[in-house]
């Protein structure tokens, strides 16, 4: 009595003092996403789809990206004015003019990169919220042939380290990316367009460049690839130690596991020094050929600002466009890590959500019953499991009345546990059919129709909340007068 209230048909308010389940912040943005669609199984599911809701977001995020690299691109030919117009013709209006136009240049471009952030980061949230959810729904639809196929912690780690390695790349160094890239390339452009012969000589050595990086990504790409496989080995093996550790500890076995642990930590410890041993060769050879390449372009340069065939403003802009050239290289070569577990954890999510679920749903589903009567009867079931040499049932037939009580009694691995999972349709036989008050299970949605059954597992997991919350698990709408009528049935 001192545990349980009254019965009342409401849910009684947590104690002065007491956490509660509720969330602390509730959200105030709508993501716009059609929620059913993203729940909705899609074999054929593509980055496409994924980035089709946000498609009017990037391209202005392109557009804002494209504004700042004008603006920045803009600087040094404003330095030439200045320099050659206003410093060496002695003209100091021209030179304030230039500045002030200068500092409008860089107030625009700060403008549309902040603006950028905002749309590119908005947009990132949005296609993170509809993987996540596109997700869960997956792992949700999926049989138990994939759970008992797949370790736990390869589960969680396409769920959260996947997720979240998108999450980091989306959010921070896609905008670095694009906004490097399209530096880059007007950097090219404006360097040819101030003196061409100067810019052939100072990229003389980005053949050099293109083929570091290229083998760079090449190698760092299988690196990458092999420490997310290793990191899952790893938290697999967490997961499967917490759950195991009373076993763990009753056998005796924590220096064991602690050892198989340390193994696999030190796999993924090694698969990481490898990517990064190639990161710690590339990108000094990259720092190199920007400080070549500005060295050759200043003696060649100052060679022909001595002779008067070059003036000193244009050197000048031309070494500050070189210096842009090499910065977004670097820049995008340290995206790279970044982009590398992205896409790694984005094509195993991918593969996530393309496999088809082991119990499919009826093309139409016929309705399901208010309350089953409890007529079952198997018709010459057959079942193998995947991967099986032999079927854990072969022609079984049985018919158990309405109010019959059964107990299936056999040695470990006759079926007993087969013939549950079949009824409350986990599986679909391999041969044969399941009829339930005469109407073979396989026609039903199998969600609608496992709502109707009572399965009553050996050691019953318990969700994170209160045991009330526990007991209502499958009525939610359940009062505080039933559960605690269904918690004194069972004493």
């Amino acid at each position: 009595p001192e545990l349980w209230p009254e019965p009342d048909t409401g849910t009684a308010p947590a104690p002065a003092g007491e956490p509660t389940d509720e969330p602390t912040d509730k959200p105030t943005d709508d993501p716009r996403l059609d929620e059913r669609e993203l729940r909705s199984p899609d074999p054929r599911f593509r980055l496409s789809r994924l980035l089709k809701p946000v498609r009017a977001a990037l391209l202005l995020g392109l557009a804002l990206v494209a504004a700042d690299s004008l603006a920045t691109i803009a600087l040094p030919l404003l330095v030439r004015h200045g320099l050659d117009a206003g410093v060496d013709a002695g003209d100091g209006r021209v030179l304030a003019t230039t500045a002030l136009f200068a500092l409008l240049v860089v107030a625009g471009g700060w403008l549309a990169l902040n603006l950028q952030a905002r749309v590119t980061r908005r947009a990132g949230e949005r296609v993170l919220y509809g993987l996540r959810v596109r997700t869960f729904a997956q792992l949700q639809r999926l049989g138990l042939d994939f759970y008992e196929r797949e370790r736990g912690g390869q589960i969680m780690t396409r769920m959260v380290n996947d997720i979240d390695a998108l999450s980091a790349f989306l959010q921070t160094n896609l905008l670095t990316a694009v906004a490097a890239l399209a530096t880059l390339c007007a950097a090219v452009v404006a360097m040819l367009a101030v003196d061409v012969s100067l810019a052939l000589t100072a990229l003389a050595l980005l053949p050099l460049v293109l083929i570091a990086t290229a083998v760079f990504w090449r190698l760092s790409s299988a690196a990458y690839t092999d420490a997310r496989l290793r990191v899952g080995e790893v938290n697999s093996s967490l997961q499967e130690n917490v759950t195991g550790l009373r076993v763990a500890q009753s056998q005796n076995r924590e220096g064991h596991t602690a050892e198989a642990f340390g193994k696999l930590s030190e796999s993924y410890r090694t698969a990481r020094l490898k990517a990064q041993r190639y990161a710690a060769v590339y990108f000094p050879s990259i720092n190199l050929t920007a400080e070549l390449s500005k060295v050759l372009a200043l003696l060649v340069g100052a060679g022909w600002v001595a002779d008067g065939s070059l003036s000193p403003g244009v050197l000048v802009a031309f070494m500050l466009y070189l210096g842009m050239f090499f910065a977004p290289v670097q820049q995008l070569s340290l995206a790279f890590d970044s982009y590398q577990q992205a896409s790694v954890g984005l094509r195993r999510t991918v593969e996530l959500l393309r496999v088809p679920a082991s119990v499919p749903p009826a093309e139409h589903p016929a309705p399901v019953p208010d309350r089953l009567r409890g007529e079952i009867e198997l018709r010459d079931v057959t079942h193998r499991y995947p991967g099986a040499e032999r079927p854990s049932l072969a022609g079984v037939s049985l018919r158990v009345t309405p109010g019959e009580t059964v107990a299936l009694v056999g040695a470990t691995g006759a079926g007993k546990s087969t013939v549950v999972k079949l009824l409350a349709r986990f599986y679909d036989a391999s041969e044969g059919r399941v009829l339930v008050d005469g109407a073979d299970i396989k026609d039903y949605e199998p969600s609608a129709y496992r709502r109707l059954l009572g399965v009553v597992p050996q050691e019953a997991h318990l969700f994170t909340g209160d045991i009330a919350a526990n007991v209502r698990y499958g009525r939610p709408e359940a009062s505080d007068g039933e559960v605690e009528a269904a918690v004194r049935v069972v004493g």
